[in-house]
């Protein structure tokens, strides 16, 4: 596919002049992750495997709604994701925790989600230790398939 340059928008956070929001890096980057996590937890709802009560609701709220308004779901997403990250980024990293793998699906599993969209319950600081526990809760369970041999939650 060949398109001039001129015609891509920039990604720095700019308004693009004609009425486009442009995106930084990061909220890019945040974005695409958080997409991936929807369509893991997705595949796993689908088939058939356990998933928190929100993911089983998020997927209910996708076949309603579709591809597209769940693409917006995850740019909605981000800022709420981008707040915790910078809370929690100090002790995510000291232990090792990745965004993509680690920190963004902890996010997408502890949201809440009805027709409006996905949303967080209580204050942010509520948020954040709910994030953070899903992360070390997920941690726990990838060690306790690996010793077992099972390919559970993988």
């Amino acid at each position: 596919m060949s398109r001039s340059s001129t015609s891509l928008a920039p990604i720095d956070g700019a308004s693009a002049g004609d009425g486009h929001r442009a995106f930084t890096v990061s909220e890019v980057e945040a974005a695409l992750c958080t997409w991936e996590a929807m369509l893991y937890f997705r595949g796993l709802h689908e088939d058939g495997r356990a998933v928190p009560d929100s993911i089983a609701r998020m997927s209910k709220l996708w076949d309603a709604g579709g591809w597209q308004a769940m693409r917006l779901c995850a740019l909605e997403i981000v800022p709420l994701a981008q707040d915790a990250y910078a809370a929690l980024s100090n002790a995510l990293e000291k232990d090792g925790f990745t965004f993509d793998f680690d920190f963004i699906p902890a996010v997408v599993g502890t949201l809440l989600w009805s027709e409006e969209g996905p949303y967080r319950d209580g204050e942010p600081e509520d948020f954040f230790e709910s994030v953070m526990a899903a992360v070390k809760r997920q941690r726990q369970d990838i060690a306790a398939a690996a010793l077992s041999g099972s390919k559970v939650g993988l």
